[in-house]
């Protein structure tokens, strides 16, 4: 609500300037009119302008600066590489599904482990996932990180790329599959962080006969749903009608499908692939219900839903190093040597 009562002060504002810039005029040429009905027309003005300034422009603008957003500021200035880290790289540079030009860093590995793709979240880079890249690496899997379309070294191209919250950024996970094949790899692991797991979640259905498995780190259940609740718990606003005018210009301006991108629709399809969500215990964005949902959608025979202690948004990692390492070192392990095993889901501190 306090954010609610800013856009109207600021509104407000703008129609009494205005009004007054019109008095003034009229004044000087000699048409004064009395100040009170110049005002009282300025806030009719007001009250019908309010409506449509804080639920259709605003949401509109916001929907706008998402789909032309990249990495911040802070992630650009980052300079540590994994060697910086002590481990062994290669720069990697290949092709979106649809032709966008990116790069990264491929950590080499056992040839006979599984190969990880591992995608960064909104308004990062490559370098938010690094470290725990360089940890799977130190345990013999190959890995690659790269940076999403308008991120990191992809933002200052003059390819034009919007952000789409996971949906066209499905193909540049489907590209960073190509690149690994193009290695050699014949069994590879996709895992995200936020957008990023919803990347990997949107590309796995087209990979299904290499994939080894899907390791999303606090992926939403759907555009719709995660945008309703990011209105409430950052804006202060009910979710309607803001929420659809927001989500509708996404669509709109970024060429998203009504619907799209839907986590719970794309896990449906994955009758065979094992899947293991991880979630932070502390996150108010992806609640403990948003993970639960998505953990009821996956349709595989095996998959597991894991909460860190103390974690916010994407921060498992960061709560935990080695724990998180261990489990997903643990996952993919069990799931070569008991690929029938049940559901599970269960805490992690």
């Amino acid at each position: 609500m306090t954010t609610f009562l800013v856009l109207a002060g600021v509104l407000g504002v703008a129609v009494v300037v205005v009004a007054f810039l019109v008095w003034l005029v009229r004044f000087i040429f000699g048409r004064r009119k009395i100040l009170g009905r110049v005002f009282k027309k300025a806030g009719i003005v007001y009250l019908v302008l309010l409506p449509l300034f804080v639920w259709g422009l605003v949401p509109l603008l916001f929907s706008y600066l998402i789909l032309h957003s990249g990495t911040r500021p802070p992630d650009l200035r980052l300079s540590e590489t994994p060697s910086d880290l002590g481990c062994t790289f290669q720069e990697a540079s290949f092709k979106s599904r649809d032709d966008h030009s990116l790069s990264g860093w491929y950590l080499p590995g056992q040839q006979d482990q599984p190969a990880f793709s591992i995608s960064h979240g909104l308004f990062r880079n490559r370098h938010e996932v690094q470290k725990r890249a360089c940890d799977l690496s130190q345990r013999g899997y190959p890995v690659l990180i790269f940076d999403f379309r308008a991120h990191g070294s992809a933002q200052g191209t003059s390819e034009r790329a919007y952000v789409t919250m996971g949906y066209s950024e499905r193909l540049d996970v489907l590209g960073a599959v190509d690149y690994l094949l193009e290695k050699g790899h014949q069994e590879i692991v996709l895992m995200g962080v936020s957008m990023g797991a919803v990347a990997v979640i949107q590309a796995a259905p087209e990979v299904t006969s290499h994939l080894k498995a899907v390791i999303a780190d606090s992926p939403f259940y759907s555009l719709d749903e995660t945008v309703s609740r990011h209105v409430r718990l950052f804006l202060g606003l009910p979710a309607f009608p803001f929420a659809n005018v927001f989500a509708f210009g996404m669509r709109t301006m970024g060429g998203i499908p009504a619907g799209q991108p839907n986590s719970a629709q794309a896990l449906a399809k994955l009758q065979s692939v094992p899947v293991l969500l991880i979630y932070g215990q502390d996150d108010r964005r992806m609640p403990e219900e948003t993970a639960r949902a998505v953990f009821e959608a996956v349709a595989g025979p095996r998959k597991e839903l894991i909460f860190f202690e103390g974690a916010r948004h994407g921060r498992a990692y960061d709560s935990a190093p080695r724990r998180y390492v261990d489990l997903i070192d643990a996952f993919l392990k069990d799931e070569a040597g008991a690929p029938a095993a049940g559901p599970a889901s269960r805490g992690a501190g």
